[in-house]
């Protein structure tokens, strides 16, 4: 089982090929649904061909029979199922090695196409309160996201394990940004407004975001105190040197003199009272130039310099929070917000989907097959881009998953539509139901014949062996030079190497 740099599991298991016995496993990412050298289909690898088959018909006969009464019994219900059905497979099958993300990202699905109806209204109580919980568990996620990604990526950021202190206060700083978007949400809004926060949030909200901000000064002087003692207590770290200590000034008086026999007792009584006088003076102010200039001095010498260490402590730490705080912020909006918001707006499109479609079915309006191929795209793109999001991977490694995932979508839909609906429109030429052909079918039906065409004419122009699909080859061996597995071989083959790029995808 191959890990991420924070050690949490990539996936569940080992990435294995389609099964013929020259598939290269290496050029399989975790998140493809076909093989990359043969182009088989390996979400099914475990299923019989039978149960492939039967499987295939019931989903399809489960379809057309949902997109055949709804429109019979003007209740979009039956699509909604139907493409929240789809829409779980477009999300789930890309993660399907990934325990985490898989499980939480079709409980996200399941959960936001629950919503969809209430978020379709926007008015009244229920869409409010449903938009405040919603706003509100988005923001504490967020948060707790940047916490910790500011707490790991600060821990693998030197053999120190950081700066101390700097992963505290960039969660403060996030923390005070969730709340104060959602304090923004209060305000920013019309009053009258069901999209608005209840106001009453807003003083609780205020609150926390300054409390949030404080706490992150209080950390920061807090560490950058305990930083500065520490770099004090070495004094080759001083910015500012000590001073020197001054010599004595006592006992530099000249020698005695001598002086004759006559009067050599009242020159030595004036010389011992004036030596003595100006050694006593002398050593009055030695102690107070030592007491006053030197120990002094040096206390305003060792505060100076441990103030300016601590400034210095400040400043690391809030460079390194502010760093922090940017990567951690990207991480958690790519985990927590990009995924709930696609997930979220792509299930109001596909109620949008479906009721669009019972009105086409009703009026058979071109404009209605322009909404329906924007609600159809739209909410597509959202649900790749969340999977996307909680894969963690560069868009060079999803580009052919997405790509294969897209034309088998594409292809499928459009096959689909194309059998129903001339099998609809033939019961409904026979008076069963209320489909007709319409500019859909035709549509479709047209494309099915273009792409056809195009085939044969590349079958014509193009030899034999360049008819198929043209897959990668290996992007490199097992091992490199010095050894070591590469990102991309450990994903598909369960390795346990990872790749600093990959910061952030803890939640696979």
């Amino acid at each position: 089982m191959s890990t991420t740099s924070f050690g949490m599991p990539v996936s569940s298991g080992t990435v294995k090929g389609c099964g013929q016995t020259d598939c290269d496993a290496t050029l399989i990412e975790s998140v493809d649904l076909l093989c990359r050298t043969h182009g088989a289909l390996l979400v099914f690898n475990e299923v019989s061909q039978r149960m492939r088959i039967l499987l295939g018909v019931l989903t399809c006969a489960l379809t057309w029979a949902a997109f055949f009464a709804a429109p019979t019994l003007n209740n979009a219900v039956p699509i909604f199922v139907v493409l929240s059905a789809a829409g779980a497979a477009v999300v789930a099958l890309p993660l399907r090695h990934f325990p985490v993300a898989g499980k939480a990202i079709v409980i996200g699905w399941v959960v936001a196409c629950a919503v969809a109806p209430v978020l379709q209204r926007p008015r009244g109580e229920a869409f409010q309160t449903v938009i405040t919980v919603i706003a509100i568990l988005l923001a504490l996620g967020w948060a707790l996201r940047l916490g910790r990604s500011a707490a790991e990526r600060n821990k693998m950021a030197d053999s120190s394990g950081g700066v101390a202190g700097a992963a505290l206060v960039a969660a403060s700083l996030g923390v005070a940004a969730a709340a104060g978007l959602l304090w923004l949400g209060t305000v920013m809004v019309e009053s009258d407004s069901a999209a608005a926060l209840p106001g009453g949030l807003a003083a609780p909200l205020a609150w926390t975001g300054w409390l949030a901000i404080g706490f992150a000064v209080a950390a920061s002087v807090g560490f950058a105190a305990v930083l500065g003692t520490a770099g004090w207590s070495d004094q080759t770290s001083w910015l500012i040197g000590p001073p020197r200590q001054p010599g004595p000034l006592a006992g530099r008086g000249g020698e005695r003199r001598s002086t004759g026999r006559r009067g050599q007792t009242i020159d030595r009584f004036i010389e011992v009272l004036s030596r003595v006088m100006v050694d006593l003076i002398l050593s009055a102010l030695d102690i107070l130039i030592y007491l006053i200039y030197y120990r002094g001095l040096r206390i305003l010498v060792a505060v100076a310099n441990w103030l300016l260490l601590s400034v210095a402590a400040i400043y690391t730490i809030g460079m390194r929070a502010f760093a922090l705080l940017l990567r951690a912020a990207w991480t958690a909006t790519r985990v927590i917000l990009i995924p709930a918001v696609s997930l979220l707006v792509a299930a109001g499109l596909t109620l949008l989907l479906a009721r669009t479609d019972v009105d086409y079915v009703k009026t058979g309006s071109l404009s209605d097959i322009s909404l329906l191929a924007v609600y159809a795209v739209a909410s597509y793109v959202l649900l790749t881009l969340a999977w996307a999001a909680l894969s963690a991977m560069s868009a060079k490694r999803l580009s052919a998953a997405v790509a294969d995932m897209t034309g088998h979508t594409l292809a499928i839909t459009t096959v689909m539509v194309l059998i129903g609906g001339w099998g609809f429109g033939i019961l409904g030429a026979l008076g069963y139901g209320p489909y007709r052909i319409g500019w859909l079918t035709l549509a479709s039906t047209g494309l099915v014949a273009v792409v056809i065409a195009i085939r044969g004419l590349r079958g014509r122009s193009m030899p034999a062996e360049m008819h198929d699909i043209r897959y990668p080859a290996p992007r490199a061996s097992q091992h490199d030079a010095d050894g070591m597995v590469p990102t991309d071989v450990a994903l598909a083959t369960g390795s346990a190497a990872t790749s600093p790029a990959d910061l952030g995808g803890d939640l696979r």
